[in-house]
């Protein structure tokens, strides 16, 4: 949840590319952010302190940066959609992946 979600209850297209960025983190590390965390704990530590989740340092630094920008804590920092798109488009354009599937049952 966006920080500016907590304290104005605002929901904004900015406030939609935080949680995006939380889902590419989640997506890129396969984990939970804040995992042990209770809500209380979370908010001190999103809101007041600016913290987020550890970024890997084996993810490539262009999607780092992406995800980085679009966890900003002010809304304005963060980028649009379509600027999300082509830097997503751009980061991933050659790019060779390896998925781990995991077995879950």
């Amino acid at each position: 949840m966006a920080p500016e979600l907590w304290t104005k209850g605002h929901v904004s297209q900015q406030a939609d590319v935080y949680s995006f960025a939380i889902t590419l983190w989640e997506l890129a590390t396969g984990d939970r952010p804040y995992k042990g965390l209770n809500a209380a704990r979370i908010l001190h530590r999103v809101m007041l302190n600016g913290g987020r989740p550890v970024l890997p340092l084996w993810l490539p630094p262009a999607f780092s940066r992406l995800v980085v920008q679009c966890w900003a804590q002010r809304p304005k920092e963060r980028p649009s959609f379509p600027e999300i798109l082509r830097r997503l488009d751009t980061i991933t354009s050659g790019a060779s992946f390896h998925v781990e599937v995991i077995r879950l049952f």
